[in-house]
Parts: C-alpha cells; structure tokens; sequence
C-alpha cells in the first residue's frame, strides 16, 4: 500500500496526519447495529437445530438437509461477522493528513481510495462524539465529502480545518490587492 505522504506534493506543509484510535475503531466495528440482530438470529436458528437434531435422534435420513438448511439459513450471522473481521483489515490502510492546502484521506480494503478535498471543496464541518468516543475521549470531524473518525485531538483538528478554510475563503473572496485592513 502506498504511504498518504505521498500524495502530499513538495509546495504542501503538513499540519496534522494520524490514524484512528485502534480501540475505539475496534469496538464500533464489533458493536454496529447488525450485533443484535445477528445475535437474535444465531441464538433462534440454534435453539431451532439442536432442539430438532436432540429431540428424534434416530432422525437419520434428514439429518444432512437440516444441517445445511442452517448453514445456509445462518447467512445474516456470517455477514455480521465477516463485516467485523473485514473491518480490522480495513483499520491498517486509514490514515488521515491534514495540510495548508486540504485534507488527504485514505481508506480500502481490497480497493484503496486515496481522497483529496481543498478547504473551499469542504462544507458542513461538524464533530460527532459516539457513545464509545465519549467513553474513550475521542471524536469524529465529519465533513460534506468524508469524515476523519475516532481521533483523540477532534476538537483541534476541527479547529485546523476550520481555520484554513476560512483563510482560503478570505484569499479567493478578497485578494491581497483587495483586502480591507480591518
């Protein structure tokens, strides 16, 4: 996998570059939505099994037809997990960069996409703070085109972001010939 740094061309000065918090990236992964779902599923599809395969066990001839019913049956299961197994391969190839000219952000698993925005490409930049970042004393800087996740420094980095742009902002609205003094 290519290094983020790069991306960063030689007129560029890095501000900021880091990565999320492994633990708390963990714990989202492992605690998304699908968990009680897929935990409701398993524990009803092998209630459902044993109790047909324990309860007739001369049930010979439909043994292998019920076994791979729910195997197959199993499906959502097997998403859920196969999403949280990916998902801790998909950690080693995030990194985030913060320069005077925008934020490079790069993500993949099996495909990888290197993301450049300007700060003038950027818009509606906000933080949000998860029930796990709360609990590990990170944060998220969410922005119009991606966000940088589960950083311990959210409110810096929001601060950067945000002051960078608001300086490209008042170079392309007021160049240096037209800026007031004040």
């Amino acid at each position: 996998m290519d290094s983020l740094r790069n991306f960063v061309t030689k007129d560029e000065k890095i501000l900021w570059e880091g990565k999320p918090s492994k633990k708390c990236f963990v714990l989202e992964c492992i605690f998304n939505p699908m968990l009680p779902f897929a935990a409701l599923w398993a524990a009803i599809d092998l209630g459902v099994f044993f109790g047909i395969i324990f309860k007739d066990p001369a049930l010979t001839t439909g043994r292998w037809f019920i076994l791979l019913f729910f195997l197959v049956h199993m499906m959502p299961v097997y998403i859920y997990i196969f999403g949280v197994i990916f998902s801790f391969l998909k950690y080693k190839h995030i990194q985030y960069i913060v320069t005077n000219k925008g934020v490079y952000v790069s993500r993949g698993l099996f495909t990888f996409d290197y993301t450049f925005k300007t700060f003038m490409q950027i818009s509606n930049i906000h933080i949000h703070r998860g029930i796990f970042d709360q609990m590990l004393k990170v944060g998220d800087v969410s922005m119009n085109a991606f966000s940088i996740i589960d950083i311990p420094n959210y409110e810096e980095i929001y601060k950067l972001i945000k002051e960078n742009q608001e300086t490209e902002y008042k170079d392309t609205m007021y160049p240096n010939k037209l800026r007031p003094k004040d």
